[in-house]
């Protein structure tokens, strides 16, 4: 079994590492790489929610050292953990079982969505790991009992909640799960204590919730809790000072709008977006305190020596990366430089608060736009194979009443019915989606060969080998689908993954201008000026971040007066103010795409035009030419720029056709 998992892991890495750096740079993978050159570079970096957790921009700093910065190393990270990823159900045998640690693997190795975003610089990936981690260590806890499990979950959730907020519905899954397992085994215990009688409901809610409470209690001690109780204690008492941002929805209600108290910025020149102001900054204050004591004292009366360690190891790790510690390594130099240890103190109240304070202001934006369904659509595309797996093996786990089936079950349905029905529906979340759907399937398929090789006879055994059958058939069309998706149209929107993309022509761009610097003295010396309009700072600032002589003006209120630059980038909106430039300064201006996207022609589509859809040949024919070919019948947005050259710069550059 090791071997097979070695040579399955070595596959993964090969597809993670080979050719990782020839795609354009994402505006968002420009922005974590730029952060973590700052802290390479010994500029150190203050954690900001709007990019996520810090882990990212630190890790991706870290590997600087050794390897130095580019675009391969910008994403290596990623990389890394993509196939730590596929590595993990080795260690999660004892309830997957041997071939269904084996097929899960396979089937992490090969999904498109894991594949591609294990080679993209966002930190969508890394928090799959840490979540298979922390449901691993739930499990062998469960198992086994021994605390070394809790300690390891308490890291792996620390590196959750400092990488990303999905951090938040990783713990909810987990600890409502945990909540179901202890209250249907102490349901007898409550209801003995509980007399309802013919009160009110809320009276009734009260006296239930009340002796839920009292059975609560009076299981805190080591020898009495079972092994779900402890790590949902556990779950609890380690973040439960993280969700103290929770009290801001009460800023604007009746209970608390009269008070003008300011508990989550809604930004502009109030303040940071999601943070407490002035009078709300103590309430915050006094809260996390508060949640803090209460938390150590569940913690103490559960178990003391088992807890304070747990929260000694989160509370390491979580204050070292909000702090930026890794700016003690000072400019890239090796040199340690003590005092710039602890720098970024201010962190700390950041990670703890703002972080969910940010998200619960920006819920409202619904960045994206997706519709509800927007999930079934984009799995249905990329991971149909482990969805109509899981969807067979939901049926099979609920039939059998098995235990860690129904696990399985729970994880993938609530993970899929939150992610759909939060505001922010990008197609990076994929990754969050599709890891409960292949672990369950991996699983399901694991037993069915079982009983394949042991119990299955007759109409049931072909039954299975052909349907064995279809899931290679299945697997085949995943590999090629993510191949083509990962290699072929890594930053070309024809993709659902690709999404919105940085376009190739920038590269090209960039390519050019490199060539000229060559010539020169100082090959980091050419003038440029690009315009900051609409963000097309990104990914120039991370492109150009070694060139001395680089402007971001904003040209959307005009060009007051001609550049002194050699290379002149310009929004096409603001191509007319460019075009009156004087023509000696400035070649004529060549158009590019700056950033293009894919055409979201599954938007708006209601009941009724789904069901003609089905009996629609054309529309057959539409859904399968783009599901095997990426063929779009309607064109590539994109958001484009236009070029201009001095007349001394070097001649020769053209955008992609």
């Amino acid at each position: 079994m090791l071997a097979a998992h070695g040579a399955i892991a070595l596959v993964a890495a090969a597809m993670r590492l080979w050719d990782l750096g020839s795609r354009a740079m994402h505006h968002d993978e420009s922005l974590h790489a730029y952060y973590a050159w700052n802290i390479y570079a010994g500029n150190g970096y203050q954690h900001n929610p709007m990019m996520h957790g810090p882990l990212q921009m630190e890790a991706t700093a870290a590997l600087f050292l050794p390897f130095g910065d580019s675009d391969y190393t910008a994403r290596l990270l990623y990389a890394i953990a993509g196939t730590a990823l596929v590595v993990l159900p080795y260690f999660f045998r004892s309830r997957l079982g041997n071939l269904g640690a084996i097929f899960v693997s396979v089937l992490l190795a090969f999904s498109p969505a894991m594949l591609y975003f294990s080679r993209f610089a966002r930190n969508d990936i890394l928090m799959a790991v840490w979540t298979l981690g922390l449901v691993v260590c739930m499990w062998r806890y469960i198992d086994e009992g021994k605390p070394r499990y809790l300690y390891i979950g308490a890291a792996l959730l620390a590196l959750a909640f400092a990488t990303k907020e999905t951090a938040y519905i990783v713990t909810s899954t987990l600890g409502l799960y945990l909540v179901l397992v202890v209250a249907v085994r102490n349901w007898p215990a409550i209801r003995e204590g509980i007399a309802i009688g013919e009160v009110s409901p809320p009276v009734a809610a009260v006296r239930i919730v009340g002796g839920a409470w009292s059975v609560f209690t009076r299981g805190l001690t080591l020898r009495g809790i079972s092994r779900p109780a402890a790590f949902l204690v556990l779950l609890i008492t380690l973040t439960l000072p993280l969700w103290a941002a929770l009290v801001s929805v009460l800023q604007d209600t009746p209970l608390l709008s009269w008070s003008g108290l300011v508990l989550a910025s809604p930004g502009g020149s109030i303040g940071p977006i999601g943070a407490p102001i002035r009078g709300g900054l103590v309430i915050a204050a006094l809260v996390v305190l508060a949640l803090v004591w209460i938390s150590a004292v569940i913690g103490f009366k559960w178990s003391r020596s088992v807890w304070w360690r747990s929260a000694a190891i989160f509370y390491s790790i979580f204050f070292l990366v909000y702090t930026t510690f890794l700016n003690l390594f000072g400019a890239g130099s090796g040199a340690w430089h003590w005092e710039n240890l602890f720098t970024n103190m201010v962190g700390i109240g950041s990670g703890m608060w703002q972080s969910l304070g940010y998200w619960l202001v920006q819920q409202g934006e619904g960045r994206g736009g997706q519709p509800w369904y927007y999930y079934v659509v984009i799995t249905s595309v990329y991971e149909f194979l482990p969805l109509l797996i899981a969807i067979v093996g939901a049926v099979y786990y609920i039939r059998r009443r098995d235990t860690f089936g129904l696990f399985l079950v729970f994880w993938a349905a609530v993970t899929f019915i939150l992610y759909s029905f939060a505001s922010e529906k990008m197609p990076w979340l994929l990754v969050n989606v599709t890891l409960p759907l292949i672990v369950l399937s991996g699983k399901f398929l694991g037993d069915v060969a079982v009983d394949l090789r042991s119990r299955l006879v007759g109409i049931r055994r072909l039954t299975a080998i052909a349907a064995f059958g279809l899931v290679a058939v299945m697997l085949a069309l995943t590999i090629r689908t993510g191949w083509t998706a990962s290699y072929q149209n890594g930053d070309t929107p024809v993709e659902m993954l690709v999404y919105t993309q940085t376009s190739p022509d920038i590269v090209g761009l960039l390519r050019h201008v490199e060539q000229a610097g060559d010539a020169l003295e100082d090959p980091t010396a050419v003038p440029i000026s690009i315009d900051g309009t609409s963000g097309f700072t990104w990914p120039w600032a991370w492109y150009l971040r070694r060139y001395t002589k680089v402007a971001y003006p904003s040209y959307d209120g005009g060009l007051q007066d001609a550049p002194d630059s050699s290379v002149l980038l310009v929004h096409a909106n603001n191509r007319p103010q460019a075009d009156e430039l004087p023509p000696d300064q400035y070649t004529e201006g060549v158009r590019i795409k700056h950033r293009w996207w894919f055409p979201e022609v599954y938007k708006g589509v209601t009941v009724r035009q789904l069901l003609g859809a089905i009996v629609d040949p054309s529309a057959w024919r539409t859904a399968i030419d783009y599901f095997l070919f990426r063929e779009l019948g309607t064109p590539l947005g994109s958001e484009d720029a236009y070029v201009y050259f001095s007349p001394e710069f070097p001649p020769g550059f053209s955008p992609l056709e």
